[in-house]
């Protein structure tokens, strides 16, 4: 349907999420905070000093950030200094309420609201 896209670069497995080979996909907690903590790590060694990233808000709140977003809505973050081998930001006070200061004001801890493993 895209043939403009180029998704080589997307995992063959994906969106594969029950079977061992697409275990890192599943809906559970620790495969959700790895994946986010994947996209932290590559992101903090990328050498431009601005990086603009667009996902879904359910996985920035539950695998990146633990803050909610409204739908369109932005926040500006900065790395922090990593600590135990986890990556953190550290957010803008410009942006507590979302950039356009339509999100909730409430942090969440990585993961929350999302089942331990699939038996759940």
């Amino acid at each position: 349907m895209f043939p403009q896209v180029d998704f080589s670069q997307v995992d063959p497995v994906w969106p594969d999420k029950v079977s061992p080979a697409g275990a890192k996909y599943a809906y559970t907690k620790p495969a959700v905070i790895a994946r986010g903590q994947s996209a932290l790590q590559e992101l903090y060694h990328r050498p431009e000093k601005v990086i603009l990233v667009v996902s879904h808000s359910g996985f920035l709140r539950s695998g990146v950030t633990g803050n909610f977003y409204y739908n369109a809505d932005y926040r500006i973050f900065d790395f922090a200094e990593p600590e135990g081998g986890m990556y953190k930001l550290k957010q803008w006070e410009s942006t507590i309420k979302g950039g356009l200061g339509w999100s909730l004001v409430r942090t969440v801890p990585l993961g929350e609201g999302v089942p331990e493993d699939l038996s759940v």
